[in-house]
């Protein structure tokens, strides 16, 4: 996870120091380091004390929170579609907001810390998790979908097997992390366990 966190973060500032300027850069690299956020923190619940877990928990999700949104965001400026999508945006980056100001309140979001495996989880709370659970999957999904549209509009081979490079690399990092989900609601899914 340390590595991630490392390799996530040293991409999102490459592809700033490319051209800080342009916006297709700057929310791919907010979006990286979002992921390195999430994974320094993840490596760090490695038998934490519990007062200490709690607090990367939230930490934790205040990246994972982010983390559909900036690759939707991402995505819509990439297809040119951020106009057209731009209120989905807002709603989205709205609802990440709300997820998070409830991340910091204990028992609306996460409750307690369980330990599984040897790293310790907050362990969610019921229908707002869920509803989080679901609109990550949801905006993530949209993304996917919006990002092969891009794949079948390029004529350039070059760029369709960029577009492809990034879909692949995309679904393995996603359902790399939804281990992440299920482990916290006792769900152990092969192969992806531990």
């Amino acid at each position: 996870a340390r590595l991630a966190s490392l390799s996530t973060f040293l991409l999102g500032g490459v592809v700033l120091f490319r051209d800080s300027r342009n916006r297709t850069n700057q929310v791919f690299a907010s979006y990286s380091w979002t992921i390195a956020l999430w994974s320094l923190c993840f490596s760090q619940l490695h038998t934490i004390p519990v007062p200490w877990a709690i607090w990367y928990g939230r930490l934790l999700h205040l990246g994972c929170i982010f983390i559909p949104v900036l690759f939707f965001n991402f995505v819509m400026i990439l297809s040119g579609a951020f106009k057209k999508e731009k209120v989905k945006i807002i709603v989205a980056y709205t609802i990440a907001v709300i997820f998070n100001l409830l991340n910091l309140f204990p028992g609306f979001f996460t409750e307690e810390i369980v330990y599984r495996n040897g790293y310790a989880y907050p362990r969610p709370i019921g229908l707002i998790y869920f509803s989080y659970f679901l609109f990550f999957v949801i905006v993530v999904s949209y993304s996917l979908i919006k990002l092969w549209k891009i794949v079948s509009q390029t004529d350039s081979k070059k760029q369709r097997i960029g577009f492809y490079l990034l879909i692949l690399a995309t679904l393995l990092g996603y359902l790399g992390g939804m281990n992440n989900f299920l482990i916290m609601i006792d769900v152990q899914m092969f192969p992806l366990f531990p």
